[in-house]
Order: C-alpha cells, then structure tokens, then sequence
C-alpha cells in the first residue's frame, strides 16, 4: 500500500466540507490517510478512537456523502467516495484491495467518484467478463483525464509524458477497473459471419460504440485479433467500399 496520500482542492475546499465540524474533518482525512489504494478502510473504529471522533462524526461523513458504509459482522466498512478525485496511484505500486465483492456494489459516477446508485449512466466498478477469452483486467474504462490533471508524487508518481505514452500505447491507463457489460446486442458471437467484411463490419461497430462511451478498446482489438481481424483491418475499412 503507498505511503503517501492526496487530497483535491475541490473536496476538501468545497462549501460541503468546510461546513463539517472539524472533528468530521479531521476523521476525513485520517480515513484516507489509512485507506488501501482503492480507498476502502477496514479499521474506521481504530481511526475513530485514535482521533476522539464521535459516532455521530462518522455518521455525518456518511449522510454528507464522504464515505460510503457497508456492513459485516464485526462491524462495518468504509470507502472514500472520492479517492479517485482524490488520489493518482501508479500501477506498478497499487495493490488490489481485500474488497473486490465489495466494489461489485459500486459504480462510477460522472464525476468519477463511488457511488451505490446503479442509474443514472453510472459505470459498475465490476463488470461481468465479455468473453471467456477476454480477461477482467483487460477491459476498463479508459482514463479520461487530461496529463496536466493527474497528481505527481515524487517516487510515487508518474509523469505527465509517460502518462500519455502510456495512453497511447495502451489504449488508457490499465489496471482500472473493468468497463460495464456491453449491451446484448452488442455481444453477437461471429460463428455465422464467414464473410471477412461482414466481421471487420461486426468488430468496427463493436468498437465504435465502446469509444463512444469513452472506454478502452484495447480488449474488443485483441478479440478481433483472435477471429482473424486486425487493427488495421479495423481502422482503415469504410464500409462504402466493396
């Protein structure tokens, strides 16, 4: 887990938290501080003690919408609502959360924060594989920021060049999490299209319609790839041509 956390100016400067207690406040950013590195903490009564931070403190950061609560057995749990707002973690120093049933329960929303509410366009966290052959990891919701937005942290960090390299070898920066399941009618198996333009065809609309919703095509690529279509057959086909 890194060691080192971040906190956006547009959170933490927001009218909603500056109106908080500072009691709130400071249990805010002791979560963070002790969250892993997708912003789930599993010791909030730890953090609550440690700070002489009320109940009623950490139900306020729950109903001002701060964190998100889940319930065990032993207790309960808790996620930063806005850790990717918050935090940049370079993939070769993440480590996967415990929670990974825990984030099928959430989605992202149009500000890229958690959120539990599956309307509104919200992107489940998790979504259900594509194909037996396509991994979860290989399909995720391509990074829309822009190089200038992302947060550099010394050794903890990537910079603003290799970033965008890495978005454009790439396709976006792996290792989020998966894109939502794509629509039935988008997810045709070609075992009837024997015709090679019928399948550039099938994949090229495939694609387009995941570009579309700002996701990472990388994954549909390397599945067109396995039925003999390639990249470039994808990219340089126009289908008025013969």
């Amino acid at each position: 887990m890194a060691e080192r956390r971040m906190f956006s100016k547009s959170v933490v400067e927001s009218d909603n938290f500056l109106d908080m207690p500072a009691e709130a406040q400071a249990l805010y950013f002791h979560l963070n501080m002790a969250a892993d590195d997708y912003g789930f903490c599993d010791n909030p009564r730890s953090i609550m003690r440690a700070c002489s931070a009320s109940n009623d403190t950490m139900k306020l950061l729950i109903a001002k919408k701060f964190v998100i609560s889940f319930e065990k057995k032993d207790g309960f749990i808790v996620v930063v609502k806005h850790w990717r707002i918050n935090n940049y973690i370079r993939e070769d120093r993440k480590h996967e959360t415990k929670y990974k049933e825990l984030m099928r329960e959430l989605y992202y929303d149009e500000n890229n924060s958690y959120s539990t509410n599956p309307d509104g366009g919200h992107i489940p966290c998790v979504a259900n594989q594509l194909s037996t052959n396509c991994q979860p990891t290989d399909c995720q919701p391509a990074d829309t920021r822009q190089a200038s937005d992302i947060p550099r942290l010394g050794k903890d960090s990537i910079d603003k060049v290799s970033v965008e390299k890495d978005r454009i070898e790439k396709g976006g920066i792996r290792g989020e999490p998966n894109q939502p399941e794509i629509p039935a009618a988008q997810q045709e198996i070609l075992p009837e299209l024997d015709n090679k333009r019928e399948r550039i065809i099938f994949w090229k609309n495939r694609i387009n319609f995941m570009i579309s919703q700002n996701f990472d095509a990388g994954c549909m690529y390397d599945l067109a790839k396995r039925e003999g279509i390639t990249k470039a057959d994808i990219d340089n086909f126009k289908e008025d041509e013969p």
